[in-house]
C-alpha cells in the first residue's frame, strides 16, 4: 500500500516559490473573478434541498444538479489555477506553462506539488460546503420540518471530497 507523506522542506520551498515569484500574471485577477463567479452560481443551485427537486422530471432535475456541481468544480479549478500553470505578466507571447514544467529543475516531487495544491483547496471548499449545508438545513427545516441525510451527504461528497481530490 502506498502512503502519501508530506515533505515539510519541499512544502516550504513551494510556499516560498509561489510567494516570491514576481513574474506571475498580476494576482491572477481573471482566475479569481471566474472562481468567485462559478462559486456564486453553484452555491445558488446547490442550496436547493434534494426534496425540493422532486425528480418528477428526472431529466431536467438531474441537469440542474449536475450543472450546479459542474460550476462548483470549475470554480475550484480556477481557484487553484495559479498553482497549476504560469503565465508571464508582460510577455508578448502570453503562453501558459504548467507548474510541473517550471519546477522540473527544482528538487520538488510531483506528489508534493499535488499535496500543496490540495492543501490550498481544502479550506475554501470546507467553508463553501459548510455554508451550503447550513443553508440547505435552514431551507429544509423551514419547508419540510425535517432534515434529510441525503442533503448533507451529497453536499459533503460533491462539494468537499470530489473537488479536493480531482480539481
Amino acid at each position: 500500500m502506498m502512503t502519501i507523506k508530506t515533505d515539510i522542506k519541499q512544502q516550504e520551498k513551494l510556499e516560498k516559490f509561489f510567494k516570491e515569484e514576481n513574474t506571475w500574471f498580476p494576482d491572477n485577477v481573471g482566475e479569481k473573478f471566474l472562481a468567485i463567479f462559478f462559486f456564486i452560481i453553484s452555491g445558488i443551485l446547490a442550496c436547493a434541498p434534494n426534496k425540493m427537486i422532486d425528480f418528477s422530471d428526472l431529466n431536467n432535475d438531474m441537469k440542474v444538479v449536475l450543472i450546479g456541481y459542474m460550476f462548483y468544480i470549475l470554480g475550484v479549478t480556477y481557484m487553484v489555477m495559479k498553482y497549476k500553470s504560469y503565465q508571464e505578466a508582460y510577455s508578448t507571447n502570453r503562453k501558459r506553462i504548467t507548474t510541473k514544467e517550471l519546477l522540473k529543475n527544482m528538487p520538488i516531487d510531483r506528489m508534493q506539488l499535488w499535496i500543496f495544491i490540495t492543501k490550498k483547496k481544502i479550506k475554501p471548499c470546507a467553508v463553501m460546503t459548510a455554508i451550503i449545508i447550513a443553508i440547505r438545513i435552514i431551507i429544509t427545516l423551514a419547508a419540510y420540518r425535517n432534515i434529510y441525510l441525503s442533503d448533507i451527504l451529497m453536499v459533503l461528497v460533491f462539494n468537499l471530497i470530489v473537488p479536493v481530490l480531482i480539481a
